[in-house]
């Protein structure tokens, strides 16, 4: 029977819970929660929990078990080897004289394999298959050996350590999972998972962290409708400046279309609502229908919005004139920037946005290269930058994994 080798009873994953629950430390407002931590406490004490187990039991027994093994099954092979040889009582006459055909000779052996199935009636066809049923009775004894040998285990060693190897194999799996898919629902999990899945040299899936920084900043399906939303409004500004450029009639077609599909993404917000209305009240009014409904519709909006946004703002000014830093100009001209460039949008008279578009990217890259000094700085540049540049890209993670790690003075 097959040894299972030891390799066969190891986890998909061998990576080191050592010393990991310091990882994420000293990381100011960025700490990290309680329930991170217990959860990768669980894992570290399952993966401890299965690596005594297999060198304090499992392993010995597996060595022990392999010897056992290896000596019944030479002292099979001893009972085989002594089974009698056999002798054919035909000869047939060779160069050197007439001879016996034997199964201890292998020439003879794939000689009588080779030629007992000939037709004819010649002493050397006669004499194969002789020595075939030689082979045929040798191979039945052989048989009847294997098949009565007492091994001292049915399998490799004691069921029952097997059964507690993969059992500590299935908890350590499911501690893992709990780490890997960790629900983070602070800036300061989002930064602790990440760091740790790093450093066991794990690459980090770009869905699971989208949805931990949606869960973090707005809720899951806020975030991919505003991701879906820039996109689709990225793609209808680029078509309807090609159309300004140049006005030909396939690329007023990809602005139409642009457009429409524009329309058919839900709204995230008031602000991407009152486009949508705008849109159709201006097509409307091209087409001499009626537009009193919309109009009404669009005022409501505004109102809201209008409330909304005094509020708003005032608390921000409120919150950064106390907070004045370089760090706060430079986000304030962002947010001058991506306000200017997002109302020019809405405007189809407005020239094709170029020196709004190139103040827009000038102030993002400074934005991106500016390094927090506080928590709350850290969450307004990663909120702006998402905003800004729909869902957040690997090269932007990593910057603010970087302003996360001077944050917290490690």
């Amino acid at each position: 029977m097959q040894m299972m080798h030891r390799s066969q009873f190891q986890p998909a994953f061998e990576i080191d819970a050592t010393n990991v629950l310091a990882l994420p430390a000293g990381l100011s407002g960025l700490s990290s929660t309680t329930t991170w931590s217990e959860v990768l406490k669980a894992w570290q004490e399952a993966d401890e929990a299965r690596r005594a187990y297999g060198e304090e039991i499992f392993d010995p027994a597996w060595d022990a078990a392999h010897q056992q093994r290896q000596a019944e099954e030479r002292a099979m092979q001893r009972l085989i080897d002594e089974i009698p040889h056999y002798t054919t009582e035909r000869t047939y006459a060779a160069e050197a004289g007439r001879r016996h055909m034997s199964t201890s000779n292998q020439v003879d052996v794939r000689a009588a394999m080779t030629f007992h199935q000939d037709e004819d009636d010649e002493e050397f066809t006669l004499c194969c298959r002789e020595l075939v049923r030689g082979i045929g009775k040798r191979f039945a004894a052989e048989q009847e050996i294997r098949e009565n040998f007492e091994f001292s285990h049915a399998g490799p060693f004691d069921p029952a350590i097997e059964r507690e190897m993969r059992r500590l194999e299935q908890v350590e799996q499911q501690a893992w999972d709990a780490v890997a898919k960790f629900p983070v629902a602070t800036p300061g999990d989002f930064v602790a998972k990440i760091k740790f899945l790093r450093s066991q040299g794990c690459g980090e899936n770009h869905a699971d962290v989208q949805a931990d920084l949606a869960r973090i900043w707005g809720g899951e399906r806020r975030a991919i409708e505003v991701a879906d939303w820039q996109a689709a409004m990225s793609a209808y500004i680029s078509a309807r400046d090609a159309y300004h450029l140049q006005r030909t009639d396939d690329l007023c077609d990809a602005m139409v279309d642009a457009e429409n599909r524009l329309r058919s993404v839900r709204a995230p917000d008031l602000e991407a609502l009152e486009w949508k209305i705008w849109s159709l009240r201006a097509e409307a009014d091209d087409a001499g229908s009626g537009t009193a409904d919309l109009d009404v519709m669009l005022d409501d909006i505004r109102d809201i919005r209008t409330i909304e946004l005094v509020t708003a703002v005032r608390t921000e000014l409120e919150d950064i004139a106390a907070d004045s830093s370089p760090f706060i100009s430079i986000y304030q001209r962002f947010s001058a920037a991506f306000n200017a460039l997002n109302a020019d949008t809405k405007d189809p008279e407005a020239d094709d946005g170029s020196t709004l578009s190139e103040a827009y990217h000038t102030a993002a890259h400074d934005l991106a290269e500016a390094r927090p000094a506080t928590d709350r700085e850290f969450r307004l540049k990663f909120l702006a930058l998402w905003r800004g540049g729909g869902a957040p890209s690997e090269a932007t993670i990593a910057r603010m994994l970087e302003d996360a790690q001077a944050l917290g003075g490690s």
